[in-house]
């Protein structure tokens, strides 16, 4: 019994030991990496810190005039717009003081995803304050229904009143002839025969 009790708790306290031994690896390792991040995140600073515009190639037609002429407006550019992320999107969720986070904010301003606080612009869907396609028609026309343009077309047919759409009917276009015909060989009126009314002289047949 002392045996197997003596090896049981030997057992546990191993167990302790690996776990103790297993959380300083993981705190040391994540310092490690936290150090490492750090010092990416600085030499990055740095490199922002010091960037300058590239010159045009060679390749290009008149690039050494070009670059004579537009280097310095180009590294002026630049370094307004690093102040200004810098001082107002620099912070955000996303957003560090470092070389790579800047290239990603001015890559999606000059694409037209973000805004100038560098917050994601949404160019579709139809949001609550977006409306597009089907609510725009129904906020214009108060018909169009959200299922479907085909639906939206057979609801801008429907505003056509039921009465106009009856006069189309091939019945009642033979209807308004017949009745037509009628008063145009009908000479009274409500008080009896019309004024003008005149008899036809007789004429022989043959």
């Amino acid at each position: 019994m002392g045996f197997f009790g003596t090896r049981s708790t030997n057992t546990g306290s191993s167990n302790r030991e690996k776990g103790a031994a297993k959380n300083r690896t993981q705190k040391v390792s994540k310092k490690a990496k936290d150090k490492v991040q750090r010092d990416r995140d600085n030499d990055s600073r740095k490199k922002l810190d010091n960037y300058k515009v590239k010159k045009l190639p060679a390749i290009i037609p008149g690039s050494t005039i070009l670059n004579a002429l537009t280097e310095k407006v180009r590294q002026k550019t630049f370094e307004v717009n690093r102040d200004y992320y810098r001082e107002k999107v620099v912070g955000k969720p996303g957003y560090k003081d470092t070389f790579e986070d800047y290239e990603k904010y001015i890559t999606g301003r000059g694409q037209g995803n973000l805004d100038a606080m560098g917050r994601t612009i949404n160019t579709g869907g139809g949001g609550r304050d977006n409306p597009q396609g089907i609510e725009i028609a129904k906020a214009a026309t108060g018909t169009a229904t959200t299922t479907g343009p085909n639906e939206i077309q057979r609801d801008a047919t429907n505003t056509i009143t039921t009465k106009d759409a009856k006069k189309n009917t091939t019945a009642a276009i033979l209807v308004a002839n017949k009745r037509k015909s009628r008063k145009s060989t009908i000479n009274t009126s409500a008080t009896g025969l019309a004024e003008n009314y005149t008899l036809a002289k007789k004429k022989l047949l043959g």
